[in-house]
C-alpha cells in the first residue's frame, strides 16, 4: 500500500545519501596537503583569479584549461598553451603554473616582476601572475 511506497522511498534516499556522506567524510578529513594535488587549488585560483579580472590570459594546457574553463563556465576565458608566444595589450594580466613558463610565454622581465598568487600548503609557489606593460 501507500506506506510500503514511502517506506521503499526513504529506504532508497537513505540508500543513496549514506554512500555520498560516507565519501564526503573520508574527503574531509584527510589534511588539506593531501587533498591539495589532488584537487588542483590552483586550477581553482586561476579560474578565481580569470573571473575576477576579464581579459586576463591563462597559460595552461588543454587539459587543466578544460578545468578552468567548467569552474568559470558562462565566462570567456583566455587560454594559451605553454610555449606560445604572447603578446598581450598593456596592463594584461597572464597567469602560469610556472616563472618558466610565464618568461616563455611573455618574455623574461615580465616573467622576473611575476608575483606568486598561489602556494600549496607547505608553500611552494602553484601559481604566478604577471600584467604586461
Amino acid at each position: 500500500g501507500r506506506g510500503g511506497a514511502t517506506l521503499a522511498a526513504a529506504l532508497a534516499g537513505l540508500m543513496l545519501l549514506l554512500p555520498a556522506a560516507v565519501g564526503a567524510r573520508a574527503y574531509l578529513e584527510r589534511p588539506l596537503a593531501e587533498r591539495y594535488g589532488a584537487y588542483s587549488f590552483d586550477l581553482v585560483a586561476a579560474a578565481r583569479l580569470a573571473a575576477a579580472q576579464p581579459g586576463t590570459v591563462v597559460v595552461l594546457d588543454d587539459h587543466r584549461a578544460l578545468v578552468v574553463r567548467f569552474l568559470d563556465a558562462g565566462l570567456a576565458v583566455d587560454v594559451a598553451l605553454p610555449g606560445t608566444r604572447l603578446h598581450p595589450p598593456p596592463g594584461t594580466t597572464v597567469l602560469a603554473r610556472g616563472r618558466r613558463t610565464l618568461a616563455t610565454a611573455v618574455g623574461a622581465d615580465p616573467a622576473a616582476r611575476a608575483a606568486v598568487v598561489e602556494r600549496d600548503p607547505p608553500g611552494t609557489p602553484r601559481l604566478w601572475a604577471t600584467v604586461s606593460r
